[in-house]
């Protein structure tokens, strides 16, 4: 593959990884609105400032794997190595990890995580 097509692959696996949170965030936030509508909720609002900060800081994080699999610190395999089998069994157990959050915020014990964490 070439560099060109190999970069533009990297960048939109990442692109994909960052809109999968955010639809997650998104489906998690207006369950716990049904379930728990008296729940306050558990984020603020960022200031448009620090959203850019962040996204910036991202792009150079990524920009640094890049350059650092093409300098050859490490293979452009790493970049993607992705255990999907993995992702997709812990995310199901996130899911019904959910009740139970919901349950320690409305106790305001948000430092408390279960022992197999």
């Amino acid at each position: 593959m070439s560099d060109t097509l190999t970069r533009l692959t990297y960048q939109t696996v990442q692109e994909g990884k960052n809109y999968f949170s955010l639809a997650h965030k998104t489906l998690t936030s207006q369950l716990r609105k049904l379930v728990h509508p008296t729940l306050l909720p558990m984020s603020q609002d960022i200031p448009q400032e620090l959203i850019l900060k962040l996204q910036n800081r991202l792009n150079q994080l990524l920009e640094t794997d890049w350059e650092d699999a093409q300098t050859g610190i490490y293979p452009h395999s790493l970049l993607f190595d992705h255990p999907w089998e993995d992702f997709f069994r812990y995310y199901l157990l996130i899911w019904l990890e959910l009740p139970l959050i919901w349950k320690r915020s409305t106790k305001n014990r948000l430092q408390d995580f279960s022992a197999e964490l």
